[in-house]
């Protein structure tokens, strides 16, 4: 009844349930169809006698259906298998539709589901199905204590948890029961009733709902103790789960149901389906299946003939698919009955006869028609032996419906009489569709049939009552020929490099198509098959059909070739020259195409291809800008497609060609020269092409420092001009300028349409120390950015030591000095210091510790790292000034002070 208690059971597992349940249902005349979503009726789940049928089953009907379903069970954590569960019933006084319950002192749930059904008047397959649907119970291969305090789900609100007033098997199912009766002799009080009534999908509104005309009270009920039906989703995949909006708990009511019990709208009356009536020689074959719903045995049938009683039988034949179907009735429920069959059309109907009481039930009628007193069958298939062969199978059956003995068949070709067969060849499949005529009505044989095009048909020859000899299906043509193949090589025509032969070929030996061969100055060049449509040919030889026309291409080399066709032989005779054409490639002006052209460096690349059709060897390309040529070349790059579409010409026809173009925007043509009689060239047309465009590009290559100046080279190109530009040099933000005007012979070999003069080459003065150096290329064209060609950091030096003094570090009676020094005119020389201590010189250190930091900064003096200083010096008490002087050893004019600070000891 707990909402919540049904989501759980898909989302934690229990879906196994589901899943051990079949998923056939047992729908009227379908015995082992599939149950979809299709079968789904909301507003008729149950209907209301399947509900109140309280004597569906027995105690032991009841414990053998435990038994079968629970048989990997095991008991688990204290608690049986539901089929081995006792617990001490209480007596319990009538109520609200229930009579008295009679407790017991250790009753099984066997004989509680169907003691309480008995009392409360409810079918006991309800209260199962309720026991697998809210706890899984009945197949469960592990029980728990939970399943059996709320087997039903009963007073398990979807906002509280379940009452612990109601818990317990035995007060589950007599709860659940109660209700279910409570509903019914009240059925205003709820919500949902016969009628239209909205049912959400889910607990959650927003997952919306639809009006359900709810049909029967039964129905009406089990949405009253749990409110919800299944969405789309869940009715996609009726054994598992659906989506977020999914609610399962009806849905799974009715697939368990119908998998067990079959269908439970059915009612109380049999059901079944006469699923063939099958017309012999003056009989009838009956079959199908009938099931009484309250009870496994099997029941009578019994047989009307056109609306009177006319026999009886007992559906007790193995139907597996039926007990594949509902599990719980078994097999044995098939019939097959044969009964006379008089002549004529008749109707023949199957009622089921229900062994309880209940009202029979039409399992289903069928008209069916004697045999007809003419012969009747079908002439099957004609075959010939070969292609040039004159004998045919025929093949096929007969039968009289005045005698199961087997007829004549004969056979007339052209209209005359050709031979006889006997129609007494096994046929099983003629005696399964006709029972009693028996299976010996199949004929096979022989015919000899003359050359030409011939019609075949078969008569059956009539035995007893009847008066014709009927035509057997309809007629066979066949054609029968022998000889070489014929026809006429009409015509050759000149595409694209190839010879295409056209014309029209035929065997007299078969009617379908035959192969052609081409061959190209005596040598096989192509085949094909004439199939294609020729009426005209159709017309003149009747029989063969229009199947006969063919256009062949051959490829064939530069020049005249000859080009002959050969129709291939089928059957006697042999292959036949239908004759020979010549054909020759065409002579003109020169054709191709100017694809694509790139620019990049002051050049651009072409590509295409040219053929002259006088020739099979490469044609000449001129290029042009403008009046200027700016190239001539040939068309003789390989093109593989090019050969495949003129495979006169061979492959090399293709270009691929690097020119020299000048700078800006120009025209550049193209044009196939010609080679042959005709006068003119081809163009092969233009394009636009353009030198680079944009900001300049270049290099700062070098950069060097001498006495108290700076020097640096390098090159500049402005994509937009040829002419040279201006270079701006930076030091420490003062700008100088030059013009990239030196030659550079190496820049002119990568830009060829710019000329060499892009060098720059100066030097400009600055002062001793770190400077930054930047070089930018000034922009000429439209573009609006210069572009920085890069910068470096550079030493100026003039002879005098540089460094720093970094720190001052008191440790007891001593302070430590630490920095650095280099002096240019000895860079790789490690520099004495001297360190003074309130104006005394206190002692001295070499600054040779590895300074990495310093190396990189000075790189351009190629100083190395070692040129760091880290030592001590004594120091009186109180504040002290510590100075530290780097002592020059060049051509510098002083030592250096590097820095000075205070300290206190």
């Amino acid at each position: 009844m707990s909402v919540k208690r049904v989501l759980a059971r898909t989302l934690a597992g229990s879906i196994a349930a589901i899943c051990v349940a079949a998923t056939l249902a047992l729908l009227p005349g379908s015995p082992a169809q599939a149950l979809s979503a299709a079968d789904w009726d909301p507003g008729d789940i149950i209907s209301d006698a399947t509900l109140y049928d309280s004597g569906s089953m027995s105690t032991d009907a009841v414990q053998a259906f435990l038994n079968a379903r629970e048989g990997g069970c095991t008991a688990a954590n204290g608690y049986p298998c539901l089929k081995d569960y006792h617990e001490s019933t209480p007596t319990t006084a009538a109520a609200s539709g229930c009579g008295q319950y009679g407790g017991v002192a250790s009753e099984s749930a066997a004989s509680i589901i169907a003691h309480v059904g008995q009392t409360c008047g409810i079918n006991p397959r309800v209260l199962i199905v309720m026991l697998e649907k809210e706890q899984g119970l009945v197949t469960s291969v592990a029980p728990t204590s939970s399943g059996y305090a709320h087997a039903m789900g009963y007073n398990c609100p979807d906002t509280a948890p379940c009452s612990s007033a109601t818990a317990g098997f035995f007060k589950q199912v007599y709860g659940a029961a109660w209700q279910l009766k409570y509903y019914s002799a009240h059925p205003n009080s709820y919500q949902y009733k016969i009628g239209a009534s909205y049912v959400q999908y889910n607990p959650n509104a927003g997952c919306g709902g639809t009006t359900v005309q709810i049909k029967n009270q039964a129905t009406a009920d089990l949405y009253i103790y749990t409110p919800y039906q299944p969405n789309a989703a869940a009715l996609a995949n009726l054994n598992g789960v659906g989506d977020s909006c999914s609610a399962y708990g009806n849905r799974n009511f009715w697939v368990d149901y119908n998998a067990w019990f079959g269908n439970p709208g059915w009612g109380t009356s049999p059901v079944g389906s006469l699923d063939s009536a099958a017309a012999g020689l003056n009989r009838v074959e009956l079959s199908g299946w009938a099931v009484d719903p309250d009870s496994q045995s099997p029941i009578d049938v019994h047989v009307y003939l056109d609306g009177q009683w006319f026999a009886q039988s007992i559906a007790s034949v193995s139907r597996p698919d039926v007990g594949a179907s509902m599990p719980w009735y078994g097999a044995n429920h098939g019939f097959d009955i044969t009964v006379g069959l008089p002549a004529g059309t008749h109707q023949y109907c199957v009622y089921g006869i229900s062994g309880t009481g209940h009202a029979n039930a039409l399992i289903g009628c069928r008209t069916v028609t004697s045999l007809p007193d003419n012969p009747t069958g079908n002439f099957e298939s004609l075959s010939l032996g070969s292609t040039s062969s004159r004998t045919a199978t025929v093949t096929g059956w007969a039968v009289d419906g005045n005698t199961s003995d087997p007829i004549d068949v004969h056979f007339y070709v052209n209209g005359r009489w050709t031979a006889m067969l006997t129609a007494d060849g096994n046929r099983p499949d003629v005696a399964r569709a006709m029972p009693g005529i028996g299976a010996a009505h199949g004929f096979s044989g022989q015919l000899t049939l003359p050359t030409g095009t011939d019609v075949v048909c078969a008569y059956g020859i009539n035995t007893g009552a009847g008066t014709t000899n009927p035509q057997l299906g309809g007629c066979r043509t066949v054609v029968v020929g022998t000889g070489a193949p014929q026809g006429n090589f009409e015509g050759v025509a000149y595409v694209n490099g190839r010879a295409q032969a056209t014309g029209w070929a035929f065997d007299p030996d078969q009617s379908g198509p035959i192969s052609v061969k081409v061959t190209v100055n005596g040598v096989a060049a192509a085949t094909g098959t004439a199939d294609g449509n020729r009426p005209d040919v159709a017309n003149a030889l009747p029989g063969y059909g229009a199947a006969h026309g063919f256009s062949v291409q051959a490829v064939i080399p530069f020049g005249t070739s000859t080009v002959c066709v050969i129709a291939g032989n089928v059957g006697a005779g042999s292959d036949k020259t239908l004759g020979c054409r010549t054909v020759s490639t065409p002579s003109g002006p020169p054709y191709g195409n100017f694809e694509g052209a790139t620019v990049a460096n002051g050049k651009a690349t072409v590509t295409g291809w040219a053929i002259d059709p006088d020739t099979a060897g490469p044609a000449t390309i001129k290029a042009t800008v403008g009046s200027q040529t700016v190239g001539t070349f040939t068309a003789g790059s390989t093109r593989a497609d090019v050969a495949a579409a003129f495979p006169a010409y061979g492959t090399s026809h293709g270009f691929s060609q690097s020119l020299t173009i000048p700078v800006g925007t120009n025209s550049l043509c193209l044009t196939a020269v010609n080679v042959g009689p005709a006068a003119a060239d081809t163009s092969l047309g233009c394009k636009t092409v353009s030198t680079a465009t944009g900001s300049p590009q270049g290099n700062l290559e070098t950069a060097t420092v001498g006495v108290d100046t700076v020097a640096f080279s390098g090159w500049a190109v402005d994509p937009d001009q040829a002419a040279p530009i201006t270079v701006r040099v930076t030091v420490d933000g003062k700008a100088t300028q030059t013009t990239a005007d030196v030659s550079r012979p190496d820049v002119a070999a990568v830009y060829p349409g710019y000329g060499a003069a892009h060098g720059f080459s100066a030097t400009v003065p600055t002062i001793v120390g770190s400077h930054q150096v930047c070089v930018t290329a000034v922009n000429a064209g439209p573009a609006s950015a210069d572009t920085s060609l890069g910068c470096k950091t550079l030493v100026v030096t003039s002879g005098n030591p540089i460094g720093n003094f970094e720190k001052a570090v008191v440790q007891g009676a001593s302070v430590e000095v630490v920095g650095w020094t280099v002096d240019g005119d000895q860079a790789t020389t490690p520099l004495s210091v001297r360190v003074y201590i309130n104006g005394a010189d206190a002692g001295g250190l070499t600054a040779s510790v590895d300074r990495q930091d310093v190396a990189t900064q000075l790189s351009a003096l190629n100083a190395g790292p070692a040129h760091g200083y880290d030592g001590t010096v004594p120091i009186p008490a109180g504040e002290s000034s510590v100075c530290v002087f780097a002592m020059n050893v060049g051509p510098g004019t002083a030592n250096t002070l590097l820095g000075c600070t205070n300290v206190t000891r």
